[in-house]
């Protein structure tokens, strides 16, 4: 098996058009995340990402994802003891002490939201 050097994320809900645009970006070896997604890229996602190295912020966005490290591990073709250094790594790197520190760093930086957007919300 190759190895996995470009990472594309789309949202299932997003067009055709967007899966093949993900596709090329990832054949490329680049990063892509569909336009529904940019969240992952704002502002204070960049300043903190300033801290982490390329494969720490891969493994922290795909965490915040809702991945593990099995899973990430699998998904980037990397052994699970080197997901798991990398995620030790950036948690010290932004003082993060465990899994609901992550989280509650990603939802505070890019604006998560644990409760449905207005445009869900029933009548």
């Amino acid at each position: 098996m190759a190895a996995v050097t470009g990472v594309s994320i789309v949202n299932k809900t997003e067009p055709l058009e967007q899966v093949l645009t993900a596709l090329r970006h990832a054949a490329e070896g680049q990063t892509y995340f569909s336009p529904t997604l940019e969240w992952l890229l704002d502002d204070t996602h960049r300043k903190a990402s300033g801290l982490l190295t390329h494969r720490e912020q891969q493994v922290l966005e795909l965490i915040g994802m809702g991945m593990n490290v099995s899973q990430i591990a699998a998904m980037l073709d990397r052994h699970i003891t080197t997901v798991s250094t990398q995620k030790r790594s950036l948690m010290n790197k932004l003082a993060l002490r465990n899994d609901r520190d992550i989280v509650e760093f990603l939802r505070d930086r890019h604006r998560w939201r644990s409760d449905p957007s207005p445009d869900q919300e029933g009548p």
